[in-house]
């Protein structure tokens, strides 16, 4: 996806979006009036809280005779619905995608054979998604199915607000529950639940390579401001996504100039991937090269066979010396010895 796909004011709401944590959405009701609504993201006590909701309606679906996901799939690999041959379908498209992406990074400078390889990974990627939707598709009845049913519903009763007062749409978790427009309901359920699935990652990263983006991340780098106006424990999912991609970018535009890649590889997100990742395993092999060569050139005074400590060193009490350096030092001071006491005044050597 291309920046230019993205108009200035439709970049400019994302941002609010996901800076403010949620967004209004229109909700047909059963008398087929679009009903705004304000749908936000649960985080801390909410998603805690619904925890309680999964446990409880876990616990009714075992007592009503579900099947856990493990016995399903027990079941299922017994009556030869899920194979072993489709897990090995699962494996050698995985193989396949992680070849593919090798060679991609070998090729970012060479666009036509970069977009074939790309099309070949996408192929491959949604081959991939066909077969585990499948395989998914056999666990919709399990206890934990239900019981992330019940959890997803509970945080759609409070991630769903009045778009003009903020308050709880539906005053008690009860009357979300006995809510009488099913359909509506319904409604707002897909459209919270579509959110907290957080925003796609495409669109995100051409948000964080934005200048209209960019300028509140520097802004805020520089002066220590909080990016979101919240602790990070309260970052939403799309926020903690904008605030990886965006250092993930601010980290390719100050790499060198001859290092850095071109303006359409930066714009390209499979193509940058795969070229940054080649950049940094060639980095790694260079800086374990370079460790290892500062490691076996580097000397010390403890690589001499001598060294001399000091009375004020801390080790000095617990050196002892070597047999063979106590020798030689007592030879080399015999022989020093020996040769002032032959050069002393009156002293001459005699010969015949």
């Amino acid at each position: 996806m291309s920046s230019l796909e993205l108009s200035y004011e439709a970049i400019s709401k994302l941002i609010d979006e996901i800076s403010f944590g949620g967004r209004v959405v229109f909700v047909e009701n059963i008398k087929s009036e679009e009903v705004p609504v304000f749908v936000k993201h649960c985080i801390g006590f909410d998603r805690l809280a619904s925890e309680i909701e999964y446990k409880k309606a876990y616990n009714k679906a075992i007592v009503e005779g579900f099947l856990t996901i493990d016995e399903t799939i027990d079941l299922f690999k017994a009556r030869g619905v899920l194979t072993e041959e489709l897990e090995e379908n699962i494996n050698d498209l995985q193989k396949k995608i992680e070849a593919q992406e090798k060679l991609l990074a070998k090729i970012t400078q060479v666009p036509s054979r970069r977009d074939r390889v790309k099309n070949n990974i996408k192929l491959l990627q949604t081959k991939l998604i066909t077969i585990l939707e499948e395989k998914e598709s056999h666990l919709s009845t399990t206890a934990e199915k239900r019981a992330q049913i019940e959890k997803l519903l509970y945080l759609t009763w409070r991630g769903t607000l009045h778009p003009y007062t903020g308050e709880l749409f539906w005053s008690s978790w009860e009357a979300f529950k006995d809510e009488k427009d099913v359909s509506f309901r319904g409604g707002v359920v897909i459209e919270h639940t579509f959110m907290m699935g957080g925003m796609d990652t495409a669109i995100v990263r051409i948000l964080a390579r934005n200048t209209l983006w960019r300028i509140r991340y520097i802004t805020s780098m520089k002066t220590g401001c909080n990016l979101f106006g919240r602790s990070l424990e309260e970052y939403t999912v799309d926020q903690l996504s904008l605030a990886y991609w965006s250092h993930y970018y601010q980290s390719v535009f100050d790499m060198m100039a001859d290092e850095k890649p071109s303006d359409s590889i930066i714009e390209d997100d499979m193509a940058l991937d795969a070229f940054m990742k080649s950049h940094m395993e060639d980095k790694s092999r260079t800086g374990q090269v370079d460790r290892v060569t500062k490691q076996q050139g580097k000397t010390t005074a403890w690589n001499h066979q001598e060294t001399l400590v000091m009375r004020s060193n801390e080790m000095y009490q617990d050196m002892k010396y070597d047999d063979t350096f106590e020798s030689a030092r007592e030879k080399r001071e015999a022989t020093l010895q020996h040769t002032k006491e032959s050069r002393r005044p009156g002293i001459e050597k005699i010969t015949k």
